[in-house]
């Protein structure tokens, strides 16, 4: 399922400090203060007629290949997130088959003046299918985006990991949404390993 507007984005109503201490301990500064340097970000394992979809981009120095995605903003759901980090990186729309795989990161701020001096993040991989769009980069992080086939994978230096997340996608395994329901204003998405 695909869950965008028109604009491909969803935003969250702006809440008042007075509204959010009826439902939690702590003010919007105190709560971000304490709970937003968690970075979360999705990305696409995409397969498409026995091909995959690899971008070349930096990552510190080095120019490496990986699968396309980034970032979940404020405010954004993760699978609405992954979806136009994807089609921001690639110009492939995708859409989400499984989560295939979890990674964790941790590091220090690339921003000196970050209150934040270190900051750790977790990667949420999916299994996806392209469902439209044409190869376009974004020329501002991607370098070149390609369709690479299976059995070609091992000539763009991917990590075991990253291997691993192609043959779980190829095979259909993950965890499987298997409830989804909405419930006043929020919205729930039930995932388990079928």
């Amino acid at each position: 399922m695909i869950f965008l507007n028109d604009n491909h984005k969803t935003r969250q109503p702006t809440l008042k400090d007075e509204d959010i201490k009826q439902k939690t301990p702590f003010t919007h500064e105190e709560f971000y203060k304490r709970y937003y340097v968690h970075r979360l970000s999705g990305f696409a394992v995409t397969i498409d007629n026995g091909n995959v979809l690899l971008v070349q981009q930096y990552r510190k120095n080095d120019l490496v290949w990986g699968f396309p995605g980034g970032l979940i903003e404020k405010g954004e759901p993760i699978v609405e997130g992954m979806i136009r980090e994807v089609k921001e990186e690639t110009g492939i729309l995708v859409e989400p088959i499984n989560i295939i795989g979890l990674s964790n990161w941790a590091g220090p701020s690339v921003f000196p003046e970050d209150p934040y001096k270190h900051h750790f993040g977790t990667a949420i991989f999916f299994s996806a299918r392209k469902i439209g769009g044409q190869i376009h980069p974004d020329t501002l992080e991607i370098k070149k985006v390609r369709w690479v086939d299976i059995n070609d994978i091992q000539n763009y230096n991917l990590t075991n990991f990253a291997k691993k997340l192609v043959s779980a996608a190829l095979e259909g395994k993950g965890l499987k949404k298997i409830l989804e329901k909405k419930k006043d204003t929020y919205h729930y998405s039930y995932y388990f390993s079928a």
